[in-house]
């Protein structure tokens, strides 16, 4: 299947869940992230159990220290 990872398509496997896009993609810190699915906030308690399907667009925001 193919989604939009802050707007890029990507290829995937199906039945992945958010936790699984992170791993696949190599991120590890998610302190300070936020992720919203098709416009939505999704918590982060429940990124395990929010599986993505084709066509799905995701945004990554991390936040960041500033001075």
């Amino acid at each position: 299947m193919y989604i939009y990872l802050n707007e890029k398509k990507i290829e995937l496997d199906d039945n992945i869940s958010v936790s699984g896009l992170l791993e696949k993609q190599n991120i590890t810190n998610t302190a300070g992230m936020a992720i919203a699915l098709n416009g939505k906030v999704v918590r982060k308690a429940n990124w395990d159990a929010t599986i993505l399907s084709d066509g799905d667009k995701i945004l990554i925001i991390s936040a960041g220290q500033g001075g």
